[in-house]
């Protein structure tokens, strides 16, 4: 790759009107045409990658299959999904994809992942068959029944149920969290909230 340079002006001549006036519009042509150099010269001249910094880490992982971001689960919720052949290829830290077309259900920051395939039992939103709270057994026919009946009763019991010391969605959940937020989410959506 061939590489060329500009040779910058020579110096202006001063200018009679003082000497704080022509220092400083000569500073500012100076830069003006340094910049015009660097710019020039940024396509054609390769960086050395030693002088490029990394990015920080900001906490946030997408999946290396469809690119969904992650949501971080304890080393407690793996043990309980993963089947113990499978167990070993995650470390401590691992991330579950939300996305329900995705086949891929826990991943880490070396893009190593599970399938759905690899899972102890099926797990929302990867299967709507299964319950959308493990903890209780709630499910989509269940919201539906709420919906078609117009009282969201069984959501209430549920959110009851979320705050007692009965819920274990740190574990049970396939991503960790409570799932009444999901299940606020699918009842607005379908009364057309």
């Amino acid at each position: 790759m061939k590489t060329t340079t500009r040779r910058l002006r020579p110096l202006p001549p001063r200018r009679s009107t003082g000497g704080q006036v022509s220092r400083a519009l000569f500073i500012s042509d100076f830069s003006r045409e340094l910049d015009a150099h660097r710019y020039s010269t940024l396509d054609s001249t390769p960086m050395n990658k030693a002088f490029v910094r990394e990015p920080e880490f900001d906490g946030k992982t997408y999946c290396p299959r469809c690119g969904s971001l992650g949501v971080a689960v304890s080393e407690a919720t793996l043990d309980h999904h993963v089947q113990e052949p499978s167990r070993y290829r995650l470390g401590d830290a691992a991330w579950f994809c939300g996305f329900a077309k995705c086949e891929v259900a826990y991943f880490d920051l070396f893009e190593s992942h599970l399938s759905v395939n690899e899972l102890r039992m099926p797990i929302y939103p990867k299967d709507a068959e299964a319950p959308i709270c493990p903890c209780f057994g709630f499910r989509i026919e269940d919201l539906e029944a709420d919906v078609s009946e117009g009282t969201p009763t069984r959501i209430r019991e549920l959110l009851t149920k979320s705050k007692s010391l009965e819920a274990n969605c740190r574990v049970l959940a396939a991503d960790g969290q409570c799932c009444m937020r999901e299940v606020q989410r699918l009842y607005m959506a379908r009364i057309g909230g």
